[in-house]
């Protein structure tokens, strides 16, 4: 998001409103504007009546509004290069860009110079997100870029992959490089190898316990993890390393909890991090960070929070000049961490948001969303730290974004549609870095059963995709649990 022009002071104090439960009054009101914490110098926000009242003035310099306030009519005029808003005391109309818009409550005067609006319908119809976060009682404020979108459906998914290929039942491709596709077989410790983009497989190594990740660095290294239960408070998960391209491995890691995903392993020059999943309902469960200096021989525990329930471990990031992000969720312990100095110290960058995928740019990052604010994908600026929207998925499409991959230039993300829910699952591409978007196919639901989109890799060739789908074969229908291969030469022709 591009930094905002800082408003001329103004001598009139402005408020506008945002209801939130009246359970809420005695709590201290925050306001965030993307990432930033709005300090007001005057008066505070509070809560009046069950509606949250804040300080216009601060609020709006970050906005790069100007304010006028004309006692004669008793009205407020907002200003700035794109929108002029106009909000008369006691109507509950507001005119912007000479269109009239409803208030869910009529603009009124406190006082001489205390001017109290209803935020909500204001700022969400001048292109801004407005929530509410009760767990740190913050109002929450981002803009809303365009999506670029068509609010038509595309073609039905089922049409789009009638040219291409489901791999056998229960292959899980989940590493690629140019030459080797690495993949198990559902639920075994079973390790196997294809050279020709997964028409045939080789096994190379049979692990005791099923495998969940395969991880392979820059300089060689093949890691695996194995765990008895994904979800287990008990330490059964195990890391593995090989140098020798999978024929020899090592043991290197046992985990606290559960075990880590494809999206708990990231590395950058020989540095090494390591997330535990693990089951997130019980108070010991995952919740740890282990890092390896060494290209993953050796580990430590640098993170390691007090006893949470619902707390456990989603997306890690290592960005080019050093830092390290780790999403957290769920629900009240959303939130993103991030450490400085190589994961010796860490501190909370947002709250709210719980991402399961990411892609590092050089002036943002781009969060996957599983849940927060919105479902979608959100755009963290990496100079200002501001959050804001990249994308809103528009109806009928909602849930998480369990991975997003980009190469040649175009980001692929795709949002899973959870079972006991009836809104398809869906693949999303972008060919400038998330500025705007594009539906490229989605999967309506022939049975009421959830659709996993679950991981991405790519050997330039193919995408590959990990996916459980209900499909329709021979005798009927029947749930197919294995990989997906699209042909990245014909997808977006």
């Amino acid at each position: 998001m591009k930094l905002f022009k800082k408003l001329l002071a103004t001598t009139s104090l402005i408020f506008f409103s945002i209801f939130v439960p009246l359970s809420l009054s005695a709590v201290e009101i925050n306001v965030e504007i993307g990432l930033a914490q709005v300090e007001f110098a005057d008066a505070q926000p509070a809560i009046i009546d069950g509606r949250t009242f804040v300080p216009i003035r601060e609020v709006f310099e970050h906005l790069g509004y100007r304010t006028e306030w004309n006692p004669a009519t008793q009205t407020i005029v907002l200003t700035n290069n794109h929108n002029n808003v106009i909000i008369t005391i006691g109507s509950n109309i507001f005119a912007a860009n000479e269109k009239e818009f409803l208030l869910d409550a009529p603009a009124q005067l406190v006082g001489r110079d205390a001017v109290m609006m209803p935020v909500r319908s204001i700022l969400e119809n001048l292109g801004y997100y407005v929530g509410w976060n009760a767990a740190t009682s913050t109002v929450q404020i981002a803009p809303v870029p365009a999506s670029g979108i068509d609010g038509r459906l595309a073609d039905n998914f089922h049409d789009f992959i009638v040219d291409y290929a489901f791999l056998d039942w229960g292959i899980i491709v989940l590493e690629a490089d140019a030459d080797t596709l690495w993949a198990t077989q559902f639920r075994t410790g079973s390790l196997l190898k294809s050279t020709d983009h997964g028409d045939t497989w080789t096994a190379i190594y049979q692990f005791a316990r099923p495998i969940n990740a395969i991880y392979a660095d820059d300089f060689g290294n093949l890691f695996v993890t194995t765990t008895l239960d994904r979800w287990a408070a008990e330490g059964s998960g195990e890391v593995f390393r090989s140098t020798d391209g999978g024929k020899n491995f090592d043991h290197v890691l046992n985990i606290g909890a559960g075990v880590p995903l494809r999206w708990n392993i990231a590395s950058q020059d020989g540095t090494m991090f390591m997330s535990e999943y693990g089951f997130k309902w019980l108070d010991n469960n995952a919740r740890r960070i282990y890092r390896s200096l060494d290209f993953g021989e050796t580990w430590v525990t640098v993170y390691e929070p007090p006893q949470l329930i619902d707390f456990h471990m989603h997306k890690i990031l290592m960005t080019d000049d050093g830092i390290i992000y780790q999403s957290i969720g769920d629900g009240q312990n959303a939130q993103i961490i991030r450490s400085l100095d190589n994961g010796y110290t860490w501190e909370v960058v947002t709250r709210g948001f719980q991402p399961t995928s990411g892609l590092v740019f050089d002036t943002h990052i781009l969060w996957g969303l599983d849940g927060g604010p919105w479902m979608g994908v959100a755009r963290h600026d990496r100079t200002t730290g501001v959050f804001s929207r990249a994308l809103t998925l528009p109806y009928p499409f909602f849930g998480p974004a369990y991975d997003m991959i980009m190469h040649n230039g175009i980001i692929y993300a795709m949002f899973l549609s959870y079972e006991g829910y009836d809104f398809p699952a869906s693949f999303f591409f972008s060919k400038d870095e998330g500025e705007t978007w594009e539906l490229m196919g989605y999967i309506t639901k022939p049975i009421y059963r959830g659709i996993g989109l679950n991981h991405i890799v790519t050997d330039g060739v193919y995408l590959y995709v990990d996916i459980g789908v209900p499909l329709e074969r021979g005798r009927g229908m029947e749930f197919f649990r294995g990989t997906l291969r699209i042909s990245l030469l014909d997808m977006l022709n």
